[in-house]
């Protein structure tokens, strides 16, 4: 180009005139000329010619664009503290507005295709940022936020980015060389004594302009000073330019050639490399403006240039340059010709004006204002369920279908969704006439979109990367759970049961009882039910799989018929479609199935008195068990009454099978409650004394009460589901008091609550029932101010005070106070347009309510800040915790950060989804206490919110909120407020001898007191070890204790192999592309542990084979090595056991305190369900790892460091935890002679070089052989 002449082509002002032209830009697509202008606005314009394209105002005026980067997909502008994304046609894309970003002074791409941007910050602004915010950002595009900062002093002025390499000017004069990736700082250069005003690079070499002073002034510097960074950063030279340089920039095509420009017009382009004898220069004629901007099209072709009158001058030396070699076609509009202009003088004729078209239609001038007009159909109505689904950008808004379910038939979700969006305003004739009609109805509107909302808390979240995740990162968990209690994943079947396992995780008893369970049953759900527990234990806020769990229901024939697992080949899952019944038809089999586990009888049905535990009951019937008597009684012949006693674990609610009449009272809680706990019925069954089947009238009632009440809502219709929503269609209106509405009592506040409140449920309950059976009486809320009868209070304190009168023990059924501790609820985020009944509902999944218990509040974990999900109710409760002395309540303040949420960004706001946003400011104690009586409105809390691996602190008010049919409660748990002690039963496996004293029953340690300890002891341990040393196998030798007994610290290698037992379930997107709605099932199929110290080190301990208790559906032989047969214990040549034996055996070496060392470990120990503390795992593939890059095979780095060429054809568990050991042994040594991280990145280089294909290097090496033997010779 130095070699060209250069002219002005042309010189065109902006729509907007005398707005300075502060940023020009070629696209890189397309021919167009992007300028964006001091006062917000944003302009493309057609090049050669400069026609205007597009033009649209970006920012309010007054905020200027302090940065322009057009892409492919559009173009970004950014403000002091916004960034915006448009189309080239200035259609809203992006917009980003966060506190982060104030004070923004230039940007630009640090990768376009992955789109994130980094910005370059002003110093701190009062008011807007906190004091010591960093000067620079970088923000993901795609998920809207900031991902890395980089601190630093004044702020930065100027930055251009180039590969991995950063250049930023400072306001002090330096000159920062960063790491593109992670913003590190390489080198710092002290380049003016003012601010850097531009800087650009290309390859190694750096070029920068800035201020400097002079006799108390500021001028511009008039040298460009180049910097070689081959040097540590090294002048080159300084390249002289009198006007004083404020913009720069390199020539695209020629790597020294730099564009200088003044803000007097001169322009000058000069080789860098060339001692500052090569150059040009040229004047821009600006009319006396200044020259504020310049950019060099991708060609190299066109100069551009804008000027602060609004003026964009386009140069070249050919008459019709291009903008890039190969631009993509503009989209132009439909241009129509404009009908010609006709004026009419006084002596025209009017047949010179245009004429209507012919037909019969007359203009709308001509009908009569008084007449009745067909004006088509009525306007359309936006349905309140779609509302909450928005995704609004700027002044469009867009709704997914939400009838869209995976698998579906094409066209499916379209013809479910024409109901909600045909639906249209009814007509003038049509809507209610009177002044009452129209209110009736516009309060009915009210309450339908008061039911159709549900917090985003309770949104089910799918576990599935974004489009635009960078491709080696993986899913988040961490930023929907920042408490301290572990999630369950949910993209595998069966996981529904999530809800449940984390209900009986935080009752006490259940957890210390099954902690300490452990037997060789293949398939033992107390055994699997502690496995979870000790896991949920140990994660601290991580996340967990139920999938051994998961995988013993599946094996349970009971499971299957009772259509409790799920899948397209089970019949009972195809039979039971409905979550809700499935979690309670689940939660009594699984209750049902701990106690027959125990291996006790039936207990008897008259329980000890309560401090008095009967010594033959199991933990569960313990905890669980309620004694119900029945009598029956013959209707056609007089005889004496037949009674029996069953054991439940359950209750079901039994709700009125009409609604109210008119004008009568709902019924509360408290008497469905004593509807369904003493029930009487007409049946017709076996008569024992007719010897007939005869009309009988049975009736029920408790003897003695759990310590956990499990209530099951049996919520079948909308009329069912109406006694629990006041707001729903067929529900209650909320009669006044004044009016006859029953009044409940009175709320905090002192209003009035009647039937059909929002507090219908209630959080304490008592109940009494007498032992002949003639009363049962439930009070609610006996410390609150909603009680029942005063009647039902003196019955059940008349009984205590009985009891205490007579000094005896009391009787098997007191009076009981009980709590709600736990509510599952299903959870439904879009319904049909007309449901008649609950169970037409779209697919739904299940959350839990759980109240923290003191055993969890008391133990000192590491805790981290709360999310910020979406819930209602949450800032005052949060205030109100802040003052009390609830354990429970201090342990969740302490798991949410140790102080209460700020108000307006904890669960109160609606815009903070687990799809945008950070985390929830964290207000001080001091601001809490400032906040004064703003909380005296919320209660206490200990509850949080369990949706799959999303866990929220909420709130008691939250939780007897039901949002119509979105949220359907199924099962309650009701822990006794005084619940007796309980007692261990004797282990019946060995009954004992004659003339064996028995043994009496011990009590359960404190529930505080429950620890980590592990049940697996060396005893087990040894027995197991024994089993494998009764063979001699090849593959490996056991352990030889006591002499090599695991200890803590011993080093092991580990790995593991899987094969697929159900496919991956896909769907076709429209693209023809395959997206993986769940992915492939795999099972544990063989594991192997090598030893790596001692004198056998390097061989292997452990290689099991695990057995195959379900079809293999595929063996991925070329990743795992089995092949059919391997695992068949008829046919296989190897060590084949079962995956509980070998779980035990992994366990007892975790919990021993041994190390271990293998290749991407987090999965294989995912998949084991097994959770190893962080410092007891030596990952080869995370040692080997740059951050952001790809993470390298085991076969090149064995290949690269250790010379080895493994998994040729396939793989062999126990050769990669061998070459584990030694990479991790290589690294170690690495380490110690400071040398590893030069080779790590040398690694990568020949990486990037050769593909990441072994081939490549083994190719070099015989070259290098080759080359060196011929040198020999």
């Amino acid at each position: 180009m130095l070699g060209d002449d250069l002219y002005e082509l042309v010189a065109v002002s902006q729509q907007r005139p005398r707005q300075a032209a502060i940023h020009t830009a070629f696209d890189p697509s397309e021919e167009l000329l992007w300028t964006a202008t001091d006062q917000g606005c944003v302009q493309a314009s057609l090049c050669p010619g400069l026609e205007r394209y597009t033009v649209w105002s970006s920012f309010p005026v007054g905020h200027p664009v302090v940065g322009l980067l057009p892409t492919a997909a559009g173009v970004l502008s950014a403000s002091s503290d916004t960034l915006r994304m448009h189309t080239r046609g200035g259609v809203p894309l992006l917009r980003m507005r966060d506190p982060a970003l104030a004070g923004t002074t230039c940007c630009d791409w640090e990768r376009s295709a992955a789109g994130h941007v980094v910005l370059g910050l002003s110093p701190q602004a009062e008011g807007t940022r906190s004091t010591g915010s960093p000067p620079m950002a970088l923000v993901d595009l795609t998920a809207q936020r900031v991902v890395a900062t980089a601190p630093g002093g004044g702020g930065v002025t100027a930055l251009r980015s180039a590969g991995r390499l950063l250049a930023c000017g400072g306001r002090t004069g330096e000159l920062v060389l960063r790491d593109a990736r992670t913003l590190r700082a390489e080198q710092t250069i002290a380049a003016f004594a003012g601010a850097v005003a531009c800087v650009d690079l290309k390859d190694v070499t750096v070029v920068c302009c800035g201020l400097t002073a002079r006799r108390g002034a500021v001028y511009c510097d008039p040298l460009v000073k180049v910097f070689d960074m081959r040097q540590a950063g090294r002048a080159l030279q300084h390249l002289p330019f009198a006007p004083g340089p404020t913009r720069l920039r390199f020539h695209p095509k020629f790597s020294s050639t730099l564009l200088v420009i003044a803000a007097s017009g001169a322009v000058m382009l000069s080789d860098v490399q060339g001692g500052g004898g090569n150059f040009k220069n040229y004047q821009v004629d600006c009319e006396g403006d200044a020259l504020l901007s310049a950019d060099i099209s991708s060609s190299g072709e066109s100069l551009a240039f804008g000027d602060g009158g609004g003026f964009v001058h386009l140069w070249s030396a050919q008459a019709a340059p291009r903008v890039n070699l190969f631009s993509g076609p503009t989209e132009l509009p439909e241009l129509h010709a404009r009908p010609p202009t006709i004026s009419l003088r006084e002596g025209d004729s009017f047949a010179a004006l245009p004429q209507f078209p012919a037909g019969d239609e007359l203009p709308l001038s001509a009908y009569d204002p008084t007449a009745t007009l067909k004006v088509g159909m009525a306007p359309r109505i936006v349905d309140p369920s779609l509302l909450d689904k928005l995704n609004q950008v700027d002044f469009v808004g867009y709704v997914v279908n939400p009838f869209f379910r995976r698998g579906a038939a094409h066209g499916e979700a379209a013809a479910a969704l024409a109901v909600v969006r045909n639906r249209r305003q009814a007509r003038r004739s049509e809507r209610p006439s009177s002044a009452e009609g129209g209110v009736a109805a516009l309060a009915a509107a009210g309450r339908e979109r008061v039911g159709r909302r549900v917090p985003k808390g309770y949104r089910y979240v799918e576990i599935k990367a974004s489009a635009a995740k960078v491709k080696f990162e993986e899913f988040d968990f961490s930023y929907y759970n920042r408490t301290r209690f572990a999630g369950l994943e949910n993209d595998m079947a069966n996981s529904y049961c999530n809800a449940l396992l984390q209900v009986l995780y935080f009752i006490p008893a259940v957890k210390v009882a099954v902690s300490g369970h452990v037997c060789l049953r293949e398939f033992c759900l107390t055994c699997e039910l502690a496995f979870i527990m000790h896991m949920l234990d140990l994660a601290q806020g991580a996340t967990c799989q139920a999938s051994n769990l998961l995988r013993a229901l599946r094996q349970l024939r009971e499971a299957v018929a009772l259509g409790l697992v799920e899948g397209p080949d089970e019949i009972g899952a195809k039979q039971e479609q409905d979550v809700s019944k499935r979690i309670q038809s689940l939660s009594r089999f699984l209750l049902e199935q701990l106690h027959k586990e125990a291996g006790l009888t039936a207990p008897t049905a008259t329980l000890a008195p309560p401090d008095q535990p009967a010594p033959g009951t199991s933990i569960t019937d313990q905890i669980f068990g309620a004694t119900l008597r029945t009598s029956a009684k013959c209707l056609k012949v007089e005889h004496a009454l037949t009674e029996r006693e069953v054991r439940t674990f359950h209750v079901e609610l039994q709700y009125p099978q009409r609604p109210p009449a008119p004008g009568e009272a709902w019924p509360r809680f408290a008497a469905i409650l004593e509807r369904s706990l003493a029930r009487q019925e007409d049946i017709r069954a076996w008569c024992p004394v007719c010897k007939a089947y005869q009309p009988l009238q049975q009736r029920k009632w408790p003897v003695s009460l759990p310590s956990v009440l499990v209530l099951n809502a049996g919520i079948r219709t909308a009329h069912e589901l109406a006694f629990w929503h006041p707001d729903s269609p067929a529900g209650p209106t909320t009669p006044s008091v004044a009016a006859g509405g029953p009044a409940l009592g009175r709320s905090e506040s002192g209003k009035e609550v009647v039937a059909g409140s929002p507090q219908w449920l209630p959080m304490q309950i008592g109940v009494h029932a007498d032992q002949d059976g003639s009363s049962v009486t439930v009070t609610q809320d006996l410390d609150g101010p909603l009680s029942s009868s005063a009647a039902a209070v003196a019955a059940i304190q008349a009984a205590k005070d009985a009891d205490a009168a007579s000094g005896g023990a009391p009787e098997a059924t007191p009076g009981a106070r009980y709590e709600l501790t736990a509510l599952i609820a299903v959870i439904q985020e879009e319904l049909a347009a007309v449901a008649a009944d609950v169970k037409q509902r779209s697919p739904q999944h299940l959350v839990a309510h759980v109240k923290i218990p003191p055993m969890h509040a008391d133990r000192e974990l590491p805790l981290a800040a709360s999310p910020s999900l979406s819930l209602p109710h949450g800032p005052a409760s949060f205030r109100a915790m802040a003052r009390s002395t609830s354990p429970g309540a201090a342990a969740l303040l302490a798991a949410v950060g140790g102080s209460p949420l700020a108000p307006g960004r904890g669960f109160g706001v609606a815009g903070a989804s687990p799809g945008r946003g950070g985390a929830g400011e964290v207000a001080t104690p001091g601001s809490v206490e400032r906040q004064g009586s703003q909380g005296r409105g919320g209660l206490p809390s200990d509850w949080v919110l369990f949706n799959d691996f999303c866990i929220t602190p909420t709130t008691a008010q939250e939780v007897v909120t039901l949002y119509g049919q979105h949220k359907v409660p199924c099962l309650l748990f009701y822990t006794r407020v005084d619940a007796p002690p309980l007692v261990r039963a004797p282990s019946s496996a060995a009954p004992a001898s004659p003339g064996t004293p028995v043994t009496p029953p011990r009590p359960l340690a404190p529930l505080v007191s429950a620890t980590h300890a592990s049940p697996i002891d060396e005893a087990l341990f040894t027995t197991l070890n024994d089993e494998t040393r009764q063979k001699q196998w090849r593959s490996f030798v056991p352990f030889d204790l006591p002499s090599e007994a695991p200890r803590a610290g011993l080093l092991l290698g580990i790995d593991a192999e899987f094969v697929a037992l159900a496919p991956a379930e896909t769907e076709l997107r429209e693209d023809g592309s395959a997206a993986v709605l769940r992915p492939a099932r795999l099972g544990l199929a063989r594991v192997s542990v090598v030893r790596g110290e001692g004198e056998r080190a390097g061989g292997a301990c452990m290689d099991d084979y695990i057995r195959a208790v379900e079809p293999v559906y595929d063996y991925l032989t070329r990743y795992s090595g089995l092949r059919p047969g391997d695992l068949d214990p008829g046919v296989s040549a190897h060590h084949i056991t079962t995956l509980k034996k070998a779980y035990l055996k992994l366990r007892y070496l975790v919990d021993t305190g041994c190390r271990f060392v293998g290749h991407g470990l987090k999965k294989d120990f995912r998949m084991i369900n097994l959770v190893v503390p962080p410092e007891q795992i030596v990952d080869t593939v995370e040692l080997f790892h740059l951050k952001r890059q790809r993470k390298i095979s085991l076969r090149f780095l064995a290949s690269y460091l250790l010379k080895l060429d493994i998994q040729k054809e396939t793989h062999d568990s126990i050769e990669d935890a061998r070459t584990a050991l030694r990479l991790y042994a290589m690294y170690k040594q690495l380490v110690a002679a400071g040398e590893f991280q030069d080779k790590l990145l040398e690694i990568y280089k020949y990486g990037r070089k050769y593909g990441w294909e072994v081939g490549g290097i083994t190719a070099e090496r015989t070259l290098v052989t080759e080359v060196r033997t011929q040198s020999v010779y």
